[in-house]
């Protein structure tokens, strides 16, 4: 396969630095049938993000605007392709889609002619540990790097890949709206991210660059959409501990005009016409969650908090579960996902 056009002048080593400089470019490279539209700037802003040193990002977008595209795909794959974290965790909402997300990672690795021709053969028959044999949930790359894929709820604190704990945990969606019916559920869901996926963590770890060691933080990148108000990714939205990136289908410029969050997909007028569909269906509040990250309205929630008896001995302030976020800070960019080489290792 030509990986490199007649176009091109430039050598399998400058384009290998430039994927390296910039993931944006990686994606768009390696993975053309994934990233068969131009990137958008909410894109763009999601790379900067991820492949920053912050251990906490929050990456709330609306569905079919490939966030789990960038995240749960180009991102884990840049960090085998260039051996950057050594142990990473995919996890979502049950354990048959977190196995699915790496299923496309390991067929990426195995039938992808672009990275063999850049990377070489990263798949290993000679796996000497049980750990890092290929199958339905973990993984280990020719280069050392291990994969592991779980389900929301799954024990993960305490899972280590040899002596390494997880370098990197990617949390997708791990809430859906058949899991978020009840206040235990929501305040489940809540525990098990801070007992299971932040504690399972390396909080610090080493890894060696040119011969020597440097030390490194763990990571978590945390996925989805607004389907309650006290969901899990709403929650983290005030967590300090936590950069959060929040965006809608339909945003407005610097001069207040409306505008499509990825145009080259979805039009404005696709977006009106669709939005005008769902009304007319009855299916308005769906899109507004959807596509708005707008959660059900009050009417709408599984219990009425005005209907709500508190104890001071078992709830203290009681009402503050009914908060609702606005005027949090969110993370916002100028520029584009280039120019990120303060983040990494020349190769």
């Amino acid at each position: 396969m030509d990986v490199l056009t007649e176009k091109r002048t430039h050598t399998k080593h400058d384009d290998m630095v430039k994927m390296h400089r910039d993931p944006a470019y990686f994606d768009t490279n390696i993975l053309p049938h994934h990233f068969w539209q131009p990137l958008a700037t909410v894109h763009y802003k999601i790379q900067k993000a991820i492949h920053s040193t912050l251990p906490f990002v929050n990456i709330i977008v609306p569905r079919e605007f490939g966030k789990t595209t960038v995240v749960n795909c180009g991102y884990p794959l840049y960090n085998i392709c260039y051996n950057l974290e050594p142990f990473i965790v995919m996890c979502s909402e049950t354990a048959k889609e977190a196995e699915s997300n790496l299923r496309t990672v390991k067929y990426e690795l195995v039938t992808n002619d672009r990275i063999k021709h850049y990377f070489g053969e990263l798949k290993t028959s000679r796996i000497k540990d049980e750990f890092g044999k290929w199958n339905e949930k973990y993984a280990k790359t020719s280069n050392g790097i291990y994969l592991a894929a779980k389900g929301a709820g799954a024990q993960i604190r305490g899972i280590k890949a040899i002596n390494v704990r997880p370098t990197l945990i990617i949390v997708d969606d791990p809430q859906g709206i058949r899991t978020i019916l009840t206040e235990h559920t929501l305040d489940k869901m809540d525990t098990w991210f801070e007992n299971e996926v932040v504690f399972a963590r390396a909080t610090k770890y080493r890894r060696k660059i040119k011969g020597k060691y440097q030390i490194f933080e763990g990571k978590i990148r945390l996925l989805g959409t607004v389907v309650h108000h006290e969901c899990l990714v709403n929650r983290k939205r005030k967590d300090s501990r936590f950069t959060t990136i929040f965006m809608q289908a339909i945003e407005h410029d610097d001069k207040g005009k409306r505008i499509s969050l990825w145009p080259g997909m979805f039009s404005l007028e696709f977006l009106d016409k669709q939005f005008k569909e769902y009304c007319d269906n009855g299916k308005k509040k769906v899109w507004l969650q959807e596509k708005m990250n707008v959660p059900m309205s009050e009417e709408d929630k599984p219990f009425d908090k005005n209907k709500i008896k508190y104890w001071d001995n078992v709830v203290g302030g009681g009402k503050s579960y009914f908060d609702i976020y606005h005027g949090v800070p969110v993370l916002a960019f100028t520029n584009q996902c280039i120019g990120l080489t303060e983040e990494f290792e020349s190769v």
